[in-house]
Order: C-alpha cells, then sequence, then structure tokens
C-alpha cells in the first residue's frame, strides 16, 4: 500500500520548528513528532521535543524541554525527559553548571534525578578547583542512591611550590558505600636541586577492615660528572604484617667500570653484577646475580650467568649466531633439580623461500618438556603462496598444517 508523509517547517531568527506525520498503513503504525528550539540572545536558549508512536495498537509517548545559558563566567544547562510505553515508564531530571569567577577559580556542580517504573535514583556532585603558580587545590563532594546503592564521597587535595625547587602536596579521600567506608591520606614532598633530589612519601588506608600504612623516600646525589648515588628504602604495614625493602646504587661512567653493575674490559666482553636485598614479614630476602657475555663479531655471541634468589641456584648458558641467510640460537638451563635446553633456527635463502624450526626438551618445574616445531612457506611468484607446518606440544601428538 501506499505510504502517506506531510512534513511543514517554519524558520525564523529565533525559532526553528519541525513537525512531521507519518503514516504507514502496512505496518499499522502512525507517529508524530515535533522538536523546537528558541534563543533569546546569544547566551540563552530553550529547547523542546515531543514524539508518540501507535504500533498495532502499542501506544508509546517521549517528552522533553530544556534550557542551555553560555557567558563568560557562567555555563549552564538543565533538562527534564519523559518516555512511556506499555511495559516502562521513566522520568529524569538533570542540571550541570560551571561558574568561573576568577581566572583561577571553577566551581562546578551537575545532578540527575531519575524515577524509573517507580524507582528512584539520584546522582548529585560538586566540586571546587583553585590553580596558581604556587598552589593547586581541589575539592569535590558527591552522593548517590539507588535501589540497591547508597554512597558518598568527599575528596580533595592541595599542592604547594613554595619555590622552584620545593614541592609539598597531600591528598585524600573518604567514601561509605552500602555502609561501608574507605579513607585514604597521602602526604608528599620533593626536592630537586642541581645535585641532589629527594622524594618521600606517606600514606594511611582503611577499606572495610583491611588497614594499611606505608613511608617511602628515594633520592639520587650527584658528586660531579662521573658519579651518581642513589637509593630508596619503603616500609609497609598492612592488618600488622610488616614489610620493607631498600636499595642503594652507585653509577660511575669512566674509561671501563661501570658500578651499576657492569665491566667493560673491551668492546667485546661484558661482566655484569647485581643485588638486592629487602626484608618482608620479619625475613631477610637477598638476590644475587653475576653473568658475562662475549661478542666474538657481529655475527656471533655467547652469554653465561648465574644467579641465586631464596636460597636456589640458576645457571644458563646460551650463544647465538646469524648472518644474512641463517640464524640459529640456543639456551641450557639448570635450575635446581630442572633443566632444560632451548633452540631455535631459520634459514631464509630468498625472499621466495623460508624454513623455521624450534626444539625444547629437559625438565621444568620437575615435569618432563619435550616439543618441537617447523614452519616452511614458499611463494614463487605473486599467485602462489605455499605454508606447511609441523608442531608437537608437551605430552602432545605431532600436528601437521597444510
Amino acid at each position: 500500500m501506499n505510504a502517506n508523509a506531510q512534513k511543514s517547517k517554519v524558520n525564523g531568527n529565533r525559532l526553528k520548528l519541525d513537525l512531521a506525520q507519518i503514516t504507514h498503513p502496512t505496518n499499522l503504525t502512525t507517529s508524530g513528532s515535533i522538536n523546537g528550539k528558541y534563543k533569546f540572545n546569544d547566551k540563552f536558549s530553550v529547547n523542546g521535543n515531543a514524539q508518540k508512536t501507535n504500533t498495532n495498537g502499542q501506544k508509546s509517548t517521549s517528552f522533553g524541554v530544556g534550557a542551555d545559558n553560555t557567558s563568560k563566567k557562567l555555563t549552564a544547562s538543565t533538562s527534564y525527559t519523559q518516555n512511556k510505553s506499555p511495559n516502562s515508564k521513566t522520568k529524569n531530571l538533570k542540571y550541570s553548571a560551571t561558574y568561573k569567577p576568577t581566572d583561577n577559580l571553577k566551581l562546578s556542580t551537575d545532578g540527575s534525578f531519575t524515577k524509573q517504573n517507580g524507582q528512584k535514583s539520584r546522582d548529585l556532585s560538586a566540586s571546587a578547583d583553585y590553580t596558581s603558580k604556587k598552589l593547586d587545590a581541589n575539592l569535590k563532594v558527591s552522593s548517590s542512591k539507588s535501589v540497591q546503592t547508597k554512597s558518598k564521597s568527599i575528596a580533595g587535595g592541595v599542592t604547594y611550590r613554595p619555590t622552584d625547587k620545593v614541592t609539598i602536596g597531600a591528598n585524600g579521600k573518604y567514601s561509605k558505600t552500602n555502609g561501608v567506608a574507605f579513607k585514604e591520606v597521602n602526604v608528599k614532598g620533593s626536592y630537586t636541586g642541581d645535585k641532589l633530589s629527594v622524594n618521600g612519601g606517606l600514606s594511611s588506608g582503611k577499606n572495610g577492615n583491611d588497614k594499611t600504612k606505608s613511608l617511602s623516600v628515594d633520592g639520587k646525589y650527584k658528586v660531579n660528572d662521573k658519579l651518581t648515588v642513589s637509593g630508596g628504602a619503603k616500609r609497609k604495614n598492612t592488618n600488622g604484617n610488616k614489610s620493607s625493602e631498600g636499595n642503594l646504587k652507585a653509577e660511575y661512567t669512566g674509561k671501563k667500570i661501570d658500578f651499576q653493575g657492569k665491566y667493560q674490559p673491551n668492546e667485546k666482553s661484558e661482566i655484569h653484577t647485581n643485588f638486592k636485598t629487602s626484608k618482608r614479614d620479619g625475613k631477610r630476602q637477598n638476590e644475587f646475580g653475576i653473568g658475562g657475555s662475549y661478542k666474538a663479531n657481529e655475527n656471533t655471541n655467547f652469554n653465561v650467568d648465574f644467579n641465586r634468589k631464596d636460597k636456589k641456584n640458576t645457571v644458563s648458558v646460551g650463544g647465538e649466531y646469524k648472518n644474512d641467510k641463517f640464524n640459529v640460537k640456543g639456551n641450557a638451563k639448570v635450575e635446581g633439580g630442572d633443566r632444560s635446553v632451548e633452540i631455535a633456527a631459520g634459514y631464509n635463502p630468498n625472499d621466495k623461500f623460508g624454513i623455521e624450526g624450534n626444539a625444547k626438551f629437559g625438565k621444568e618445574n620437575r615435569k618432563k618438556i619435550n616439543s618441537y616445531g617447523v614452519k616452511a612457506y614458499y611463494k614463487p611468484n605473486d599467485k602462489w603462496d605455499l605454508n606447511a607446518e609441523i608442531n608437537k606440544a608437551n605430552g602432545g601428538k605431532v600436528r601437521y598444517t597444510v
């Protein structure tokens, strides 16, 4: 059947109006809508819209009005909408506003009230921000309530820069959701000079029954152009369980020695070392490692490493060789009662053909491992592209893919 459509539009300097009515007898649907906006001046305007639909006797309506104001210091908007259908009925009121009395201060607020099928909910918030050369500050308060959730929170922070080298700051938050409280406070400070830089922080928090406190500090001192000393420490207490850790590092940049853990007697050889100590739950944990590498030429290099952690020793030996067409890499590792060897190789004589393979066998986590794979491709021209692959995983069967 034929569809009828009628549409009219009225345009003026201030008023815009759209009116449409469409009837589709085949679908037994009738709908009508109207939208309008009136602009009083360059700052203030109002708008509205409405729609009604009838589909096979099922009626639904929607209605909305709003207002907007924009000026140099104030920006605000509000809207109200209402939707109704056979299975649902919703009403919503929203607002938002931002006010800037000065270039440094900004005040904001927004909110929403909703009623859906008789169930009410709301979300409200307000905030203030202040920014200047030496001082930054912010504060935000919010509240939310629905059928299942009720929460409120307040958060704020301040940062003060008395000089170009010193910064002091603090921030905190308190919230309560369905009767469970959360609070957190952080204080921090930093100093950055030509030779010395120091950062420190103190925090305290509570989330339900969990309580946490921590203190941390780190710094760096540049003795001269070649020597720099840095270090840090952290102490934490979570529900009475205390832990602490610290580190100290010296860096010396000379011709051959680097106390960051590296010694290079020549361009081909390198010896590196590391040491770390920490204390958790009253137990001291130490980690120590030493290793070396040797680069015979541009194509060949070897490496060996020893590491001791948690009273366990790990030794690994590896090497690599590569050129324009061929590459191979291998590594053997011994860790406690585990031993493993891993090898990978590839051959690419030209852009048309290539083959790659890998294998790993031995024992890891007290379990036997045995896996390998081979992959090849051949592309003689733009029309042909052939690929083949064979692989076997631990404890699995050989798989073929073409």
